[in-house]
């Protein structure tokens, strides 16, 4: 549960981060926020970082009275209820896919690279490595050069795949506004960036014919991506008030914002493990190793698979031991003589687990496991 917090707490400080970037470099060229966008696709793909996810699991919520702590039944839906709304849209992604497929199926080779095809209304960039320019039938002809020329940009740029994994991204993330928000500005920042390098070296004669091609597409209806008129408009105003950097400047500011992004790849190193301690492979032996230290009460071996700060609840009461030591001196009180009855009639091949850890027996002893530390004792409870 720690890694996961993690790696979403660094995802929202990635998408924040490129949101703001954004809106500080609104007036100069997208294409310098764009490889921070690489980078926010990347954290939100990938849950690993650079050493692995290392942080110590959160203390474990109090138990009953019973030491049984049943999980709630949201908790144990929570997986399924985003299983089943990261299939539905990676679903609804593989639908309008198909559907565009079906629609370039009678797409007709009008040059090298060039498809054109009757069902659609808008230029459309498909395919991820050898990719192919589709557009509508009977465009005019600066209408259509000019869509050819956007188009083919988009392919140098490798916006197909980054349109695709940005599906992605929205799939495994769906509950997430912020990350919603977010691709929605990454896709208006692409098209921004295409436009800006399509128009690199055109006068000013191109480039009002360019926007009027642009126009031409506002809205239509059809399976590709279409976009309205008030995007355009948008993208118009950002070419015509762009204020170019020089490739030196350039390229200090996109060194600094993938400096920014890099702490949300980098977590603490992990914790070193004691001299001594002994590291089990499965649940299963912990719980055996955790029986057979109870039974022939050694309180030294006990101590040394705890994690602290110990909860101990006995009596109605919580009380929390702070190291070693804690638990040496209080061993007597911690392990009753029902705790221990329990330990050794226990089943270690028998655990329960809840969104609490891994109890053993009727709930003497809840364990968890850890990156670090592997498994440790979190919670032991008196049994009356």
């Amino acid at each position: 549960m720690a890694e996961l917090l993690l790696w979403e707490g660094q995802a929202a400080a990635l998408t924040l981060t490129a949101l703001a970037a954004g809106a500080l470099l609104r007036r100069r060229e997208r294409r310098l926020v764009m490889p921070l966008w690489w980078v926010w696709l990347l954290r939100l793909l990938c849950p690993l970082s650079l050493p692995l996810l290392t942080l110590p699991n959160p203390p474990a919520p109090a138990l009953s009275a019973a030491g049984v702590s049943p999980p709630p039944a949201v908790g144990g839906a929570l997986p399924l209820i985003w299983l089943l709304g990261a299939a539905a849209l990676l679903l609804r992604s593989l639908w309008r896919r198909w559907r565009l497929g079906r629609a370039l199926r009678f797409a007709v080779r009008e040059e090298e690279g060039v498809w054109c095809c009757d069902a659609l209304a808008v230029p459309c960039a498909v395919g991820l490595f050898q990719g192919r320019v589709y557009i509508p039938f009977r465009l005019p002809e600066e209408v259509r050069r000019w869509a050819i020329r956007h188009e083919r940009t988009h392919l140098r740029r490798h916006d197909p795949l980054l349109l695709l994994l940005t599906e992605t991204v929205c799939a495994l993330h769906w509950w997430d506004p912020l990350i919603w928000l977010a691709a929605a500005v990454l896709r208006e920042n692409m098209e921004m960036a295409c436009d800006e390098l399509t128009l690199r070296f055109a006068g000013g004669g191109e480039r009002r014919a360019y926007f009027e091609a642009m126009l031409h597409f506002a809205a239509p209806a059809g399976p590709a991506p279409c976009f309205a008129a008030t995007e355009a408009e948008r993208r118009a105003a950002h070419v015509v008030s762009l204020r170019p950097l020089s490739r030196r400047a350039a390229g200090g500011i996109g060194a600094v914002l993938i400096l920014c992004a890099l702490p949300c790849f980098i977590t603490a190193p992990p914790a070193p493990v004691p001299a001594g301690t002994v590291r089990f492979e499965s649940e299963t032996a912990f719980a055996r190793a955790v029986c057979a230290a109870a039974a022939r009460s050694d309180a030294e071996a006990l101590s040394g698979m705890v994690r602290y700060p110990l909860t101990i609840r006995r009596e109605g009461e919580l009380v929390q031991l702070e190291d070693p030591k804690d638990f040496l001196l209080s061993y007597s009180r911690i392990m009753g003589a029902e705790t221990i009855a329990d330990l050794c009639a226990a089943d270690p091949e028998d655990l329960f687990h809840s969104w609490g850890g891994v109890m053993i027996g009727q709930g003497g002893i809840w364990f968890e496991g850890s990156a670090e530390n592997g498994f440790e004792i979190i919670a032991i409870n008196a049994l009356k």
